[in-house]
Parts: structure tokens; sequence; C-alpha cells
């Protein structure tokens, strides 16, 4: 069964995700229609994983109607900057709502995953990081270090928006 007129995947359980980029990309291939993927935002993935910006990006292509997702991105790794989409003759939805729930990003991802999150998905009404702010996440031990560096990527994100 396909259910190929899906719009909205709200799933909340208590225990650690793991998905993959080809997993996932399995997955909404049968709902093309999907306006909204929100997995597992009260709790978080609870691993270091996660979809990758590849993975995000074959995402949106697949998905035209999207416009929330909240999932773990994995961006270990992730240092070269991307190109732009109109280099890549890229045409993507336009999102209003970006949850990367509680995803670890390291130091030097931050620059990429900046300019990605600015370029692949311009217009962004709200690019939040919930599962960091969650009560649960306060004995996290890469907490404090990445809710800094994803206010730096939302910051980045808001001012390209704005321009």
């Amino acid at each position: 069964m396909a259910f190929s007129n899906l719009r909205c995947i709200n799933l909340n359980i208590e225990w650690k995700v793991a998905l993959t980029d080809s997993e996932l990309l399995t997955l909404v291939s049968a709902w093309p229609y999907l306006q909204e993927l929100l997995i597992n935002r009260k709790w978080g993935w609870n691993t270091l994983g996660g979809i990758t910006p590849n993975g995000i990006l074959q995402l949106l292509q697949t998905c035209q109607s999207l416009s929330r997702i909240a999932l773990t991105i994995d961006t270990r790794g992730y240092t070269e900057i991307p190109p732009s989409p109109a280099s890549l003759g890229l045409t993507l939805p336009r999102m209003s709502i970006i949850d990367v729930l509680d995803s670890f990003i390291e130091e030097e991802s931050v620059p990429a995953i900046s300019v990605f999150f600015a370029g692949f998905v311009p217009h962004l009404d709200c690019f939040i990081f919930s599962a960091w702010n969650d009560v649960g996440m306060h004995h996290n031990p890469y907490r404090d270090g990445c809710e800094v560096r994803w206010d730096y990527v939302r910051k980045h994100v808001n001012e390209a928006n704005r321009s």
C-alpha cells in the first residue's frame, strides 16, 4: 500500500531513531505529496547519526510539497561549501520550518552547513533545534556546544533570508 495521498507524518516514540538517507528516501518515495515530515520531535533521535545534507537535498527533490521537517541531521565531516542550487539546476520546495532536533554538529561543519541551509532552503520561516532545549537534554555532554553552533547556523540562515 503506497498511501500516495499522505500529507503528514508526525511520529513520536521514546526510543532512539536510526534512519539512513536510503531508508528515508525509500519511505518518502511512496508519499510524493507529503507536506510535513516530523520524526521524534518531542524526544529527538538520541544518536550522533541522522540524515546527511545530501539526504535532505534528495528528500526535498522527492517531496516537492514538503514545507515542514523535523529530523536529526548528520553533519559529521561535512566541511565542503556546497554549490548553489541554481548552479545544479535544482528547483526545491519552499520550506516554512526546519527542526534539526538534537543533531550533533562539529565546529568545523558550521560554515558549510550554514551555507547549505541558507542556499538550499531559501525563505525559511523558522529554523529551530528544539530537542536541545528539552529538559531531558540538560545532561547530554554535547548540549552546550551544539546549542551555540546551531544558533550560529540559525542566525546565518535568518540573515541570508532577509537579503
